[in-house]
């Protein structure tokens, strides 16, 4: 329980950032997205915003993401930071369930351990 407190007053200190979101400029058919039309809402500097995307192959070659917030409380305005499918790293196949399900299992330990 202490961990989760002294996380909560950590992110307490900083202004959140409003209004987050990925915009995706795709080609051809839409994109299955979770969450759905990329709202976030509310996010945290230095904390992890996941957003899942089901793409075709080429799709995901012409993939160009934003994630945009509407408000950065330092600067003053917008952020937007583009993601393009180089960007990216293609994982061996086979691991990349295995990674995602590996990062999740390592989040919910560090809760876990926090609420302690």
């Amino acid at each position: 329980m202490k961990g989760k407190v002294i996380s909560a007053l950590r992110k307490a200190t900083e202004a959140s950032l409003k209004g987050c979101r990925f915009v995706h400029i795709l080609q051809g058919e839409p994109a299955i997205a979770v969450p759905e039309n990329g709202q976030i809402g509310e996010a945290f500097r230095n904390d992890f915003v996941e957003e899942y995307l089901v793409l075709s192959r080429a799709q995901f070659e012409g993939l160009r993401a934003v994630f945009h917030s509407d408000l950065d409380p330092i600067s003053k305005g917008p952020i937007d930071v583009t993601i393009e499918s180089g960007d990216f790293k293609i994982l061996e196949p086979g691991t990349s369930l295995f990674k995602l399900a590996a990062r999740k299992r390592a989040k919910e330990l560090y809760d876990k351990i926090a609420m302690s």
